[in-house]
């Protein structure tokens, strides 16, 4: 099967040209992250949906962690 695409449940819309970059993206946070989207019943994010909500998540978890230690509330 010479030119055979490999294809992955939890990337969709992407066609890996061996198993070596296979065996890379089973080792990713996109894969994981759609593995328990799966395992919740909800299917998998593109990868570009992906990395944007990752990088909400980092940008509100930096927020926060700047946040703490200010008692703005206590007067």
């Amino acid at each position: 099967r010479r030119g055979a695409m490999v294809k992955c449940a939890t990337a969709p819309g992407v066609e890996f040209t061996d198993r070596a970059q296979l065996n890379e993206h089973y080792k990713s946070e996109w894969h994981r992250y759609n593995l328990k989207r799966k395992v919740a019943g909800l299917p998998p994010l593109p990868k570009e949906q992906f990395e944007a909500r990752k990088q909400a998540a980092l940008a509100a978890r930096a927020e926060k962690e700047a946040g703490i230690g200010k008692l703005d509330h206590v007067k």
